[in-house]
């Protein structure tokens, strides 16, 4: 028996479902066969035969699995530039890191694994972790440290050193603020590290502001330990106080600008209020006998990782007035 398409009129098997020449389904419901088959096996291997033909040869099969895959290529392609910017911001942060990021250089430290570039020193000589002694400490007192117009001076915006270094000082903008101490640091002329700076700056200062000043017992913390003019501090608070705490804290650089101030220096202590008036400043230096130059330059931000250098013109230590103006 030959069944012809009522569509295009093809003339197809008898045993066919579709029209062989335009897919027209032939029998209506598939009781039909059932009548005409002898079995239900034989039910059972049309139905297969012609599944697989059809799925073989449909177009619009075709068609619906090119549209379900089409559906998974807008979250691939927002996936895939999710993860290349996260990516490149990873890099960028630690490669850009900035210079008192303790954490980026997994703080211990061994040999292998310094955190300075030795030709940052070329003063010294064969510069190693074993040689290190003032990274987690040193001494806090202020003795053997460069003298107020001794070791230096002022000749304007200049400053001599009596080792042959030249320093021009490059003012950035002016400055006045009030300050808790939380920690200090002396750098003595012993110290294995000693850098030209040090000659005129003998003291670090690390700040705290604002409600670390007004309620320091909500802030609580500790110095972990100290290399190349920085600090290394963990706040033991909340993740709000942690957060809080590094925003409003700062590790300073002081260069007195007069004897006034140098010898006040040494009167600082831990929970000690104070306040300064002065400049953020700029320092480059040159030495023209050793061909060495040297640059040292100031953040003006508070919170940032990067220190401030402050010429010091005025200095009070819990409400007691030094300095000149």
């Amino acid at each position: 028996m030959v069944k012809t398409c009522s569509k295009c009129r093809t003339k197809n098997p008898d045993d066919a479902f579709w029209c062989i020449n335009c897919n027209t389904k032939l029998v209506e419901n598939l009781s039909i066969v059932q009548k005409e088959s002898q079995s239900i096996e034989d039910t059972e291997w049309y139905q297969d035969v012609q599944l697989r033909d059809y799925v073989s040869s449909s177009k619009p099969k075709e068609s619906r699995i090119r549209m379900d895959i089409s559906i998974f290529k807008i979250p691939l392609i927002i996936f895939f530039i999710v993860a290349i910017i996260w990516t490149s911001i990873f890099f960028y942060s630690n490669i850009h890191i900035d210079e008192f990021n303790w954490e980026h250089y997994n703080f211990p430290w061994d040999n292998d694994n310094l955190p300075w570039d030795n030709n940052n020193f070329p003063w010294i000589s064969d510069l190693s972790l074993d040689s290190i002694t003032n990274y987690q400490g040193g001494s806090q007192e202020f003795i053997d440290v460069g003298q107020f117009n001794e070791d230096y001076w002022f000749d304007g915006d200049t400053i001599y050193t009596k080792s042959g270094w030249v320093f021009t000082i490059s003012k950035v903008v002016d400055c006045s603020f009030e300050g808790i101490v939380l920690d200090t640091h002396v750098y003595n002329k012993d110290d294995v590290v000693y850098y030209p700076t040090e000659t005129f700056s003998p003291i670090d200062i690390f700040f705290g502001y604002d409600d670390v000043v007004t309620h320091p017992e909500d802030y609580p913390y500790r110095i972990l330990g100290r290399f190349y003019r920085g600090v290394l501090w963990e706040c033991t608070g909340s993740a709000y106080e942690q957060n809080y705490f590094r925003l409003h804290t700062s590790n300073t650089h002081i260069i007195p600008h007069n004897a006034e101030v140098f010898n006040v220096l040494s009167l600082i202590n831990v929970r000690d209020i104070v306040t300064i008036t002065g400049s953020y400043v700029n320092v480059y230096g040159t030495h023209p006998s050793e061909n060495t130059q040297y640059s040292w330059e100031t953040d003006t931000v508070i919170g940032n990782w990067h220190c401030e250098i402050i010429l010091v013109n005025t200095i009070g230590i819990n409400g007691n007035q030094y300095g000149i103006e």
